[in-house]
């Protein structure tokens, strides 16, 4: 599928920041499952711009300004191409083993339900596949998706969404990772975004990966019950959420009043082989 999107966010200050840092995980990368054709990023303010790279090999753009400043606008926008594969994702820059993906993460703790839960959903036993698409049916049915547009960074742990039976993409991502860490296998947190050309729409989108020996990491989407395919762009990948936040505000001095974000589908084509 050929796609066309645009991310804008607004964030206002009051009163005005006397300086701001921001750090950006909103550039995609290329894998075998999908081709950056072009995307770039624009802020509507001064400021001094570094791209780098993180430890987990995503692009990371953060630019700071001096302020005072009330107000900023940053923009990304581009082409990407997607290829379904079924959730495996072959060809993305990896610069851990595996194995890293077994650490325990403040945001992605199972607890004594969640292991309890997972216990019981994989008990008859199977392959690593077998218990990771066991994990999600399970969890998608239990816990129902209700989606946000929240930028907070100050994320509820898993544990509390799943004794809610309620929690959006972010809260079913964690807890699906949560899980599979319990069970030994190496699982981490996606950031992205989820499309619906047949709706003309596009939303930030949150989902998990596992290590499955013999394939590689495969996607696995709790919140939609599928595995990631051509409406899923990926962007960035961590322990958690806080290492794969589209934006993070690592200084601000002065006050937040407000952050705002709207992403649109300019097209989308679906290719012909």
């Amino acid at each position: 599928m050929r796609i066309n999107i645009r991310h804008d966010l607004h964030f206002t200050y009051e009163p005005p920041a006397r300086a701001i840092i921001h750090v950006l995980r909103l550039n995609p990368r290329g894998h075998e499952g999908q081709h950056v054709a072009n995307w770039r990023l624009d802020v509507d303010v001064d400021c001094r711009t570094k791209m780098s790279e993180d430890a987990y090999g995503n692009s990371v753009c953060t630019f700071t300004i001096d302020g005072p400043v009330d107000a900023v606008n940053i923009s990304v926008e581009g082409e990407i191409e997607t290829f379904d594969t079924a959730g495996v994702v072959r060809q993305a820059v990896e610069r851990f083993p595996p194995e890293l993906f077994t650490r325990d993460s403040p945001l992605a703790h199972a607890d004594d339900a969640l292991r309890a839960f997972a216990s019981e959903e994989t008990k008859d036993g199977g392959d690593t596949l077998q218990k990771l698409h066991a994990l999600m049916g399970a969890l998608t049915k239990k816990v129902t998706f209700a989606p946000t547009t929240t930028l907070d960074a100050n994320r509820q742990k898993p544990s509390k969404a799943f004794a809610a039976e309620k929690g959006d993409a972010i809260d079913m991502a964690h807890m699906f990772v949560a899980m599979a860490r319990f069970l030994n296998i190496p699982a981490r947190f996606i950031a992205g975004y989820y499309l619906v050309p047949e709706a003309g729409t596009a939303t930030a989108h949150y989902w998990a990966e596992g290590f499955v020996p013999g394939l590689g990491w495969v996607g696995f989407d709790p919140a939609h019950a599928l595995c990631p395919g051509e409406a899923h762009v990926r962007v960035a990948c961590g322990l958690d959420y806080l290492d794969a936040a589209p934006t993070r505000f690592a200084n601000v001095i002065g006050a937040v009043e407000s952050a705002d974000m709207k992403i649109k589908l300019i097209s989308a084509q679906t290719q012909t082989q």
